[in-house]
C-alpha cells in the first residue's frame, strides 16, 4: 500500500514545488469544494500552502478556511489522490455523523 503522504508529495513535484521535510511550500493553482451532490465552490486562482510531513502532511486553502470548511486538510484525517501523470490533486472525505461527505480538487491554473 502506498504511503498517506505520496501523494501530496508527487502532486508538488508536478507542479515543480520540492518536499523537503518540515517546510511549507505555497502556490497559486485552482481550487474546487464539493459538499455532497451540491454545485462546488470554484477558486480560480488562490495560492495553496503545502506543509511536508510524512506523518502529517497538510494542504492548506485560504478562501475555505474563511467559509469555514476547514483549517487545513491533513493526512490521516482526509484521504489524498493523485494519479501519476494526473492534472488534479484530490481530496475525499465521507460522510461522518451530521457532517456530509465531501471532496476538494486541486489543479494547476489553465
Amino acid at each position: 500500500m502506498q504511503e498517506p503522504y505520496l501523494a501530496i508529495k508527487n502532486f508538488m513535484e508536478f507542479i515543480g514545488l520540492p518536499w523537503q521535510l518540515g517546510k511549507t511550500f505555497k502556490a497559486e493553482l485552482k481550487c474546487t469544494y464539493r459538499m455532497g451532490n451540491t454545485r462546488p465552490l470554484t477558486i480560480e486562482r488562490t495560492v495553496v500552502e503545502f506543509y511536508c510531513d510524512e506523518k502529517r502532511a497538510k494542504v492548506f486553502v485560504p478562501e475555505f478556511a474563511r467559509t469555514s470548511f476547514h483549517e487545513w486538510f491533513e493526512v490521516p484525517r482526509q484521504t489524498f489522490d493523485y494519479a501519476p501523470g494526473g492534472t488534479m490533486l484530490k481530496i475525499r472525505n465521507p460522510a461522518h455523523g451530521n457532517q456530509a461527505a465531501y471532496t476538494v480538487g486541486i489543479k494547476p491554473i489553465a
